[in-house]
């Protein structure tokens, strides 16, 4: 299955380039994400949680950026996400693209994945939908996050070391899975679960989030 999306930011696209390949500081953006680690020089792992109602999915991701071309504003990541207490799986190839448009990046995300168990029930359709929405709330966060970091101050010692910028928090409902969900899905138990599992594709663009709906 494929799945296109396109984003825009307030900032520019170096800075927005960065940010996204930065997994660790933007996983915050992504709803439902309970955070990233990183395991190796491009390799992370991270979690995804989201409640619906009674019910409470979790995925496990690996994450890998498997191209990068700074000068060109483009990357490939690779995210492998299994559920934490099922047989669910999604498989995913995010490639990343950026171009300045004035004062705005706007951004592209063209992602092929592979879904197992749940979430390879849902429609193209359904699972578009859940993706429109979750880049929404990841772009808009994003923006917020990179407006609010503190700009160097002219003249100050450049020998000082910097203090690290503090982590973002998005509101609550930013990050809450349930309303993303419950939005689109409004049917029975199982589709409930097919659109948690598809949740997991945030994993491709907002890491790039890469999406691996």
């Amino acid at each position: 299955m494929n799945v296109a999306q396109q984003f825009e930011v307030a900032a520019d696209a170096a800075t927005v380039y960065d940010a996204l390949l930065d997994l660790e500081r933007v996983a915050p953006c992504l709803p439902g994400s309970e955070g990233v680690e990183r395991t190796g020089d491009n390799t992370f792992t991270g979690a995804i949680r989201v409640r619906v109602g009674p019910i409470t999915m979790r995925y496990q991701a690996d994450i890998e950026i498997v191209e990068q071309d700074p000068a060109a504003l483009r990357a490939v990541l690779r995210v492998t996400a299994r559920e934490t207490r099922g047989q669910g799986t999604a498989d995913a190839d995010a490639t990343l693209s950026l171009t300045q448009d004035g004062a705005l990046t706007r951004g592209a995300v063209d992602v092929d994945v592979k879904l197992s168990g749940r979430a390879a029930s849902m429609g193209q359709g359904a699972i578009q939908d859940v993706s429109n929405r979750l880049v929404g709330a990841f772009a808009k966060n994003l923006g917020e996050m990179l407006s609010q970091a503190a700009p160097q101050v002219e003249g100050e010692d450049a020998a000082a070391p910097a203090a690290p910028a503090p982590a973002f928090a998005p509101e609550p409902e930013a990050i809450s899975g349930l309303g993303l969900v419950g939005t689109v899905v409004a049917g029975g138990l199982r589709r409930n679960r097919a659109a948690i599992a598809c949740l997991v594709v945030g994993f491709a663009i907002g890491l790039v989030v890469g999406l691996v709906l």
